[in-house]
């Protein structure tokens, strides 16, 4: 009961996060930058914010330390591990979260969004992030992990009909 629960509030939160992301997301990605130093990890440009908010900017992506423990990284669908963003820890693995229809694409960088939330921007435009959010039921903050899908550039705003009218 609690983990359907925890699913249903996570599937909230993503389409949320959607929402909330549609016009950082309308934009796709930049291809990876080629750093021309094999030692650091790849970067992106982010796209341009729609508000008048300073824009995304790009970061590297983080690489888990040797000495890293699971509470400060993030298993993801490859069998592979990467630092978790914005200071979580204890995040689940991201396959359990991870659309099921959508196959798996590798983290290609990291943006900062205006609001200084650090993304994963995946090769095929999906952002994950995790964050610590306080928990009532819990009594404790606990990590919270977001996937925002791309959305395609002609897709309707939510709640238009099929047609295209809009109801009164």
């Amino acid at each position: 009961m609690v983990r359907t629960a925890a699913i249903a509030a996570i599937a909230i939160v993503a389409l949320a996060a959607i929402g909330w992301g549609v016009a950082e997301l309308a934009t796709p990605p930049a291809p990876a930058a080629a750093d021309g130093d094999g030692d650091r990890p790849p970067t992106v440009t982010a796209p341009a914010a729609a508000t008048a908010e300073a824009p995304a900017r790009q970061v590297p992506v983080p690489q888990p330390a040797a000495d890293s423990d699971e509470a400060t990284t993030m298993l993801l669908p490859d069998g592979t591990r990467v630092a978790t963003l914005n200071g979580a820890s204890g995040a689940r693995p991201l396959s359990e979260v991870w659309p099921k229809a959508r196959p798996w694409s590798p983290i290609v960088g990291v943006e900062r969004s205006a609001a200084g939330v650090d993304w994963y921007v995946h090769a095929d435009g999906t952002r994950t992030t995790t964050v610590m959010r306080w928990r009532a039921d819990l009594g404790r903050e606990d990590a919270l992990t977001r996937v925002a899908e791309p959305i395609p550039q002609d897709a309707a705003p939510a709640g238009t009909p099929p047609d295209g009218t809009r109801r009164r």
